[in-house]
Protein backbone atom coordinates (compact mmCIF):
# COMPACT_ATOMS: atom_id res chain seq x y z
CA UNK A 1 0.00 0.00 0.00
CA UNK A 2 1.70 3.76 -0.62
CA UNK A 3 0.22 6.54 0.91
CA UNK A 4 0.70 10.50 0.70
CA UNK A 5 0.68 12.38 3.77
CA UNK A 6 0.98 16.28 2.88
CA UNK A 7 1.20 18.16 6.75
CA UNK A 8 3.33 20.83 7.20
CA UNK A 9 3.98 19.99 11.00
CA UNK A 10 7.48 17.88 10.69
CA UNK A 11 6.52 16.23 13.59
CA UNK A 12 2.64 15.91 12.86
CA UNK A 13 3.99 14.70 9.49
CA UNK A 14 6.32 11.73 11.12
CA UNK A 15 3.65 10.66 13.38
CA UNK A 16 1.61 10.01 11.37
CA UNK A 17 3.87 8.40 8.62
CA UNK A 18 4.80 6.32 11.97
CA UNK A 19 1.46 5.12 12.87
CA UNK A 20 0.73 4.11 9.29
CA UNK A 21 3.95 1.92 9.34
CA UNK A 22 2.99 0.55 12.38
CA UNK A 23 -0.71 -0.48 11.47
CA UNK A 24 0.22 -1.09 7.84
CA UNK A 25 3.14 -3.29 7.60
CA UNK A 26 4.82 -3.00 4.20
CA UNK A 27 3.28 0.33 4.01
CA UNK A 28 5.19 3.20 1.95
CA UNK A 29 4.55 6.90 3.00
CA UNK A 30 5.49 9.64 0.88
CA UNK A 31 6.10 12.57 3.17
CA UNK A 32 5.51 16.16 1.84
CA UNK A 33 5.50 19.25 3.95
CA UNK A 34 4.05 22.24 1.80
CA UNK A 35 1.72 23.13 -0.97
CA UNK A 36 4.71 23.84 -3.11
CA UNK A 37 6.64 20.15 -2.56
CA UNK A 38 2.93 18.77 -3.43
CA UNK A 39 3.27 20.98 -6.99
CA UNK A 40 6.39 19.62 -7.22
CA UNK A 41 5.82 15.88 -6.69
CA UNK A 42 2.02 15.93 -8.38
CA UNK A 43 3.62 14.52 -11.91
CA UNK A 44 5.25 12.08 -10.42
CA UNK A 45 2.12 11.72 -8.49
CA UNK A 46 -0.06 10.94 -11.34
CA UNK A 47 2.75 8.52 -12.55
CA UNK A 48 2.46 6.63 -9.78
CA UNK A 49 -0.95 7.24 -7.99
CA UNK A 50 -0.43 6.64 -4.58
CA UNK A 51 -3.41 4.46 -2.94
CA UNK A 52 -4.58 6.95 -0.31
CA UNK A 53 -3.53 10.50 0.81
CA UNK A 54 -4.10 12.25 4.01
CA UNK A 55 -3.83 16.13 3.88
CA UNK A 56 -3.69 18.51 6.09
CA UNK A 57 -5.83 21.23 5.15
CA UNK A 58 -4.34 25.01 6.92
CA UNK A 59 -0.44 23.96 4.93
CA UNK A 60 1.87 26.38 4.41
CA UNK A 61 2.93 27.56 1.06
CA UNK A 62 6.71 27.07 1.41
CA UNK A 63 9.61 26.34 4.26
CA UNK A 64 11.03 29.69 5.19
CA UNK A 65 14.29 28.88 2.51
CA UNK A 66 16.26 30.95 0.91
CA UNK A 67 15.15 30.74 -3.18
CA UNK A 68 11.75 29.43 -2.14
CA UNK A 69 9.31 29.53 -5.05
CA UNK A 70 7.22 32.35 -5.27
CA UNK A 71 3.46 32.41 -4.15
CA UNK A 72 1.78 31.98 -7.00
CA UNK A 73 -1.55 34.95 -7.14
CA UNK A 74 -4.03 32.05 -6.60
CA UNK A 75 -2.47 31.12 -3.64
CA UNK A 76 -1.79 34.30 -2.43
CA UNK A 77 -5.45 35.03 -2.77
CA UNK A 78 -7.11 32.07 -1.42
CA UNK A 79 -4.25 31.77 1.21
CA UNK A 80 -2.99 28.84 3.54
CA UNK A 81 -6.09 28.24 5.14
CA UNK A 82 -6.93 26.07 2.58
CA UNK A 83 -3.90 25.11 0.70
CA UNK A 84 -5.22 21.15 1.46
CA UNK A 85 -8.05 21.92 -0.36
CA UNK A 86 -5.85 23.02 -3.03
CA UNK A 87 -4.10 20.02 -3.73
CA UNK A 88 -7.11 17.86 -3.20
CA UNK A 89 -8.39 19.74 -6.27
CA UNK A 90 -5.34 19.21 -8.33
CA UNK A 91 -5.93 15.36 -7.58
CA UNK A 92 -9.61 15.24 -8.51
CA UNK A 93 -8.98 17.18 -11.81
CA UNK A 94 -6.43 14.55 -13.33
CA UNK A 95 -7.80 11.45 -14.42
CA UNK A 96 -4.78 9.25 -13.14
CA UNK A 97 -5.77 10.45 -9.18
CA UNK A 98 -9.08 11.30 -9.74
CA UNK A 99 -10.82 8.22 -7.39
CA UNK A 100 -7.96 8.64 -4.79
CA UNK A 101 -9.23 8.19 -1.48
CA UNK A 102 -8.42 11.40 0.42
CA UNK A 103 -8.61 12.38 4.10
CA UNK A 104 -8.86 16.08 4.58
CA UNK A 105 -7.24 16.44 8.09
CA UNK A 106 -7.31 19.78 10.36
CA UNK A 107 -7.36 21.44 13.50
CA UNK A 108 -9.89 23.08 11.63
CA UNK A 109 -13.82 22.33 12.74
CA UNK A 110 -16.22 21.06 9.53
CA UNK A 111 -18.16 24.12 9.26
CA UNK A 112 -14.84 25.85 8.99
CA UNK A 113 -14.05 23.99 5.44
CA UNK A 114 -18.02 23.57 4.83
CA UNK A 115 -18.39 24.99 1.36
CA UNK A 116 -15.18 23.45 -0.22
CA UNK A 117 -16.52 20.09 1.35
CA UNK A 118 -19.64 20.20 -0.29
CA UNK A 119 -17.94 20.68 -3.40
CA UNK A 120 -16.20 17.15 -3.09
CA UNK A 121 -16.90 13.49 -4.04
CA UNK A 122 -17.63 11.43 -1.43
CA UNK A 123 -14.20 9.74 -1.55
CA UNK A 124 -12.57 12.74 -0.04
CA UNK A 125 -13.87 12.65 3.53
CA UNK A 126 -12.65 14.86 6.25
CA UNK A 127 -11.53 14.51 10.18
CA UNK A 128 -10.76 16.96 12.76
CA UNK A 129 -7.25 16.28 14.16
CA UNK A 130 -7.16 14.70 17.10
CA UNK A 131 -10.26 12.88 17.43
CA UNK A 132 -8.76 9.93 17.66
CA UNK A 133 -5.83 8.56 15.39
CA UNK A 134 -7.01 5.34 15.19
CA UNK A 135 -10.18 6.59 13.87
CA UNK A 136 -7.88 7.49 10.52
CA UNK A 137 -5.84 4.17 10.63
CA UNK A 138 -9.06 2.49 9.97
CA UNK A 139 -10.31 4.99 7.50
CA UNK A 140 -6.88 4.58 5.67
CA UNK A 141 -7.48 0.99 5.82
CA UNK A 142 -10.41 0.97 4.54
CA UNK A 143 -10.27 2.44 1.77
CA UNK A 144 -6.61 2.07 0.65
CA UNK A 145 -6.48 -1.88 0.95
CA UNK A 146 -8.81 -2.65 -1.86
CA UNK A 147 -7.03 0.03 -4.46
CA UNK A 148 -3.87 -1.22 -3.55
CA UNK A 149 -4.21 -4.66 -4.50
CA UNK A 150 -6.10 -3.37 -7.57
CA UNK A 151 -2.41 -1.63 -8.72
CA UNK A 152 0.80 -2.57 -9.28
CA UNK A 153 3.78 -0.73 -6.78
CA UNK A 154 6.24 1.19 -8.91
CA UNK A 155 7.86 4.60 -10.35
CA UNK A 156 7.74 6.74 -7.36
CA UNK A 157 7.30 4.09 -4.71
CA UNK A 158 10.26 1.75 -5.28
CA UNK A 159 12.52 3.81 -3.26
CA UNK A 160 10.40 5.36 -0.94
CA UNK A 161 11.86 3.89 2.11
CA UNK A 162 15.12 4.98 1.32
CA UNK A 163 14.30 8.52 1.73
CA UNK A 164 15.37 10.13 4.75
CA UNK A 165 12.61 11.05 7.48
CA UNK A 166 10.48 14.72 7.36
CA UNK A 167 12.04 17.59 8.67
CA UNK A 168 15.07 15.99 10.06
CA UNK A 169 13.27 13.98 12.99
CA UNK A 170 12.80 10.47 14.13
CA UNK A 171 9.88 9.68 15.73
CA UNK A 172 9.24 6.79 18.54
CA UNK A 173 5.73 6.41 18.95
CA UNK A 174 5.33 4.46 21.82
CA UNK A 175 7.29 6.83 23.63
CA UNK A 176 5.48 9.61 22.42
CA UNK A 177 1.74 7.87 22.93
CA UNK A 178 3.01 7.09 26.75
CA UNK A 179 3.78 10.75 27.45
CA UNK A 180 7.70 10.30 27.01
CA UNK A 181 8.56 12.54 24.53
CA UNK A 182 9.42 10.54 21.18
CA UNK A 183 10.53 13.01 18.26
CA UNK A 184 14.57 13.65 18.43
CA UNK A 185 16.43 14.70 15.71
CA UNK A 186 17.62 12.61 13.06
Amino acid sequence: MNVVVVEDDPIQNDEIAAALRERFKGVRVLQIGTESEFQQEFLRLTESPPDFVVMDVMLRWTRPIPDAPPMPANVRAERFITAGVRCCRMLLGDAKTADIPVLLYSVLERGDVEAELAQMPSHVRFMTKGVDDRLMLRHVGSHAEGRHEKAQAGGLWNNIEAKPGFGGFKVDLKALLSGRGGARPS
